[in-house]
């Protein structure tokens, strides 16, 4: 009973009771058209029927005109032609008839001036009829209906209003109903459809099923999401939703929340405590809606208890100019215990760390004087702004190509302290960037090694070049500038072998281009350069405030390979660009002006002789990625196809 009250069409029983009453009035004037047309009286029943089973009314349009067709009367082709118009609003137009119809009975001298016989009416009456089934069998009138199976009851949104829905759901013109997993007694209940459209006179079925796993992908508007920003990339993080926490391992991984029956939460948020360094978020709670996306941001800070003991437990440690990495081994920084000391140089140190059994590098910046072999100016703002970047830069890092990082730990207050002379600070919260620790060290380490002198060693430098040529791609499209291409920042992931034929087979799927943390935006200002592979543009860069630009990388990647096939780290304008470092340091910038524009003048003159077994593709890279003139140079693209 439920089904036919759902499925009746008001319209074509709105007409069938107006057609009812027009053949009453019919008896009463002539009974004898009736009884001469049993058929219409048939039709008239079967319309009836159809007002709840759309499926009989193609029966009802046959019983309603096709007699009337075969009354060979002048008037009824005339009844037909103005019932066609009850196709388009039918009850109504069998209302207007009626209506008609008594008027011409009432009125009898209309009847005689105008010419109109009240029999037209009769046959108008059932024609109207015929013409509301036909309208019938299209659905038109008959609700939308959509029915619900598997489940007694569930909360969906209709026609975007969020509601409990029991079994059956009905709609004037249109049904639309988003729909989510269901939770009921332990157990999820899965639609076979995210959403589902029921348009006039249709009727659609949805079968939830009983299942252990959740399709997200499926139903993405019925969960919420939030994201971790500001967070070391291995820490573990929660929020909290009506008393129950839920728990993300890694930063970079969502906490993906169901909300099958509400359509927004409260949730709250909590400090991550990570060593003795606290991430707070910039919100504690706020609301959630189905299907948003909410970042929670963090903000690291040294607890001040840790500040004070560290302060009560200074040591006797050096200045900045003169420190030594080997300081923090055994120390604990930001909870992973240092080991050993990589590597050094100009911008930082290398430090090898270990936290539940696994190794990592840890770059530390240096807050020292600057050297010539590196320009590195480390004020609190430029810090200030790779920490604004350090989510972005995570993200990129993610990219095969390059070395992942995994946190950045740099507080702008403890910079301030260090750069101020407070040397306990720097020992005890060093501005820091986590990364993964690569197995395989790095291509500077190879040159040290008798592979350079094997007739694969061009071939491997070539291979070396094309797969960071492809992360550079990968980087300038994303709008980033690395600023410090050498071979110290190419790195293997594996142990590559203990042959020359060996290392080559092994090389191109190991290779990553490492510390990412130097990069900026392009057209943003720097302070990174390393004078041995920059070119002069870009220590002129850095006195005058330009930004950086692509082609900066370029030009070290073409001296990076210089440097490989030969062993030689002879560049010709290296020290005019220490003098002019040191110059400009010193507040003479017309002097370092100078000093770069003799730089430039000796690089536009300089033929890098290479070994003579250099594939002549590396040699075309070579050569045009150290052309003076930025524009000439070839993009990162460009390099990759020229080395295929």
């Amino acid at each position: 009973m439920i089904r036919k009250v759902l499925s009746m069409n008001r319209e074509l029983l709105a007409t069938s009771i107006l057609a009812t009453a027009g053949t009453f009035v019919i008896y009463i004037i002539s009974p004898g058209f009736l009884l001469s047309s049993p058929l219409l009286l048939l039709g008239l029943i079967f319309s009836y029927i159809g007002s709840f089973y759309r499926y009989v009314t193609p029966v009802t349009f046959l019983l309603s005109l096709i007699p009337l067709f075969f009354i060979k009367s002048t008037y009824a082709l005339i009844g037909i032609a103005i019932g066609i118009l009850g196709i388009l609003i039918p009850w109504v137009w069998e209302l207007i008839i009626l209506i008609g119809y008594i008027i011409f009975l009432l009125l009898p001298n209309l009847v005689t001036n105008i010419g109109i016989q009240p029999i037209i009416f009769s046959y108008a009456i059932y024609s109207t009829l015929a013409f509301a089934n036909i309208r019938a069998i299209t659905g038109k009138g008959y609700p939308a209906v959509v029915k619900i199976e598997g489940l007694t009851t569930c909360y969906a949104e209709v026609n975007g209003v969020f509601t409990t829905i029991n079994r059956i759901v009905r709609g004037k013109k249109r049904v639309e109903i988003r729909l989510c997993p269901q939770y009921f007694n332990g157990t999820y209940y899965v639609p076979d459809t995210a959403t589902i459209t029921a348009k006039e006179g249709q009727v659609k079925v949805v079968k939830f099923s009983a299942t252990n796993n959740l399709p997200i992908d499926k139903f993405p508007h019925c969960f919420s999401y939030f994201y971790a920003k500001g967070l070391p990339m291995n820490a573990s993080w929660s929020i909290i939703i009506n008393n129950v926490e839920y728990t993300s391992k890694d930063s970079n991984s969502p906490i993906i929340v169901p909300m099958p029956n509400v359509l927004e939460v409260m949730w709250n948020a909590k400090d991550i405590i990570i060593g003795n360094v606290i991430f707070r978020p910039l919100t504690y709670s706020g609301i959630a809606k189905r299907g948003e996306k909410i970042i929670i941001e963090y903000n690291s800070y040294v607890a001040q208890q840790q500040v004070a003991l560290a302060s009560q437990q200074q040591k006797n440690l050096p200045p900045l100019d003169k420190w030594d990495p080997n300081l923090w081994i055994g120390k604990e920084l930001y909870g992973y215990r240092v080991v050993s000391v990589i590597g050094s140089g100009g911008s930082g140190y290398v430090l090898k760390a270990e936290k539940d059994n696994v190794f990592y590098a840890v770059k530390v910046f240096s807050l020292s004087q600057l050297s010539r072999a590196q320009l590195t100016i480390s004020a609190s703002s430029s810090f200030d702004e790779m920490f604004k970047e350090s989510e972005t830069l995570k993200q990129l890092s993610r990219n095969p190509k390059f070395v992942t990082i995994l946190g950045f730990y740099i507080d702008s207050n403890n910079i301030k302290s260090a750069l101020k002379g407070d040397v306990n600070t720097y020992y005890n919260y060093p501005p820091a960037i986590v990364m993964e620790f690569m197995e395989g060290g790095t291509a500077k380490d190879l040159l040290t090694t008798s592979i350079i002198y094997s007739t694969y060693w061009p071939l491997i430098v070539k291979e070396i070049i094309k797969e960071i040529a492809y992360a550079l791609d990968f980087l300038h499209s994303k709008g980033f500038v690395h600023l410090d291409v050498k071979p110290e920042n190419i790195f293997f992931s594996r142990n590559l072998g203990n042959n020359p034929e060996e290392i080559y087979k092994n090389i191109s799927s190991s290779i990553k281009l490492g510390d990412l943390g130097s990069a900026v935006r392009i057209g943003e200002r720097f302070y990174q350069a390393t004078p041995s592979y920059s070119p002069p543009e870009q220590i002129e860069a850095i006195i005058t405030g330009k930004g950086a630009d692509p082609k900066m990388d370029i030009f070290a990647l073409g001296m990076t390979a210089y440097v490989l096939l030969t062993g030689k780290n002879d560049n010709p304008i290296s020290d005019n660009l220490n003098k002019a470092i040191d110059a400009y340091m010193a507040g003479n910038v017309g002097e370092a002006l100078k000093l770069i524009q003799n730089a430039k003048q000796i690089l536009s003159s300089w033929r890098p002789i290479l070994p003579q077994n250099t594939p002549s593709e590396l040699t075309r890279v070579i050569v045009y990625s150290i052309n003076i003139n930025p524009l000439s140079r070839p993009s990162a693209k460009q390099i990759v196809d020229l080395l295929k």
